[in-house]
């Protein structure tokens, strides 16, 4: 999973969203213990070390993906997972997931939890990654339509179809979660 740096961005066609421009990260070590809080900004253009967490939402047997916004600044107009984003400043994991899936999808979940952790990789945006797994309520996600453009939910049978058809479509965090079995875990 490759993170493009600032340096890779064309910032002159996309606006910083508020939620960098206004967001502390907690700057994590390799064993992810914080020393120290910076500028979301600035801690993405230094590729320091910060806490990430990627949600997978299931409606039944359907997994929810988002179209991610053409305004974003990584990986604009591809297929996500539910919601991902960073984890701010001195807030638990668990919080950020609930946090972005309400932002993001428009919803609360009923259940949730960690199916995952993966340790930061310098090459591959310097980020603890955790996974979460929720569960939808009955009513069908409002995606936020400032960051998602769209929403689609897919059996295990349809995401492996478009897995196989439009593999260039999603975004290195959805295809590590297929590529790993993290979606659709075998119970």
């Amino acid at each position: 999973m490759t993170i493009p740096s600032f340096s890779q961005m064309s910032l002159e066609r996309n606006s910083l969203p508020d939620t960098i421009k206004n967001a502390l990260f907690d700057i994590v070590d390799e064993h992810d213990k914080p020393f120290m809080v910076m500028s979301a900004l600035e801690a993405i253009r230094q590729n320091l070390c910060r806490r990430f967490v990627m949600v997978a939402l299931y409606g039944g047997d359907k997994l929810y993906l988002q179209k991610r916004s053409f305004h974003n600044i990584f990986y604009p107009s591809l297929w996500d997972l539910s919601a991902c984003g960073h984890v701010h400043a001195g807030e638990s994991r668990e919080d950020a997931a609930r946090r972005l899936l309400e932002k993001k999808m428009g919803i609360r979940a009923t259940h949730m939890f960690l199916q995952a952790k993966r340790p930061a990789r310098r090459e591959e945006g310097n980020m603890h990654i955790s996974l979460f797994q929720a569960t939808a309520p009955a009513a069908y996600p409002a995606p936020d339509n400032e960051d998602v453009d769209d929403i689609l939910a897919l059996d295990k049978d349809e995401l492996s179809v478009f897995y196989r058809e439009f593999r260039e479509r999603l975004t290195p965090g959805l295809a590590w979660c297929i590529e790993s079995g993290l979606v659709f875990p075998k119970t």
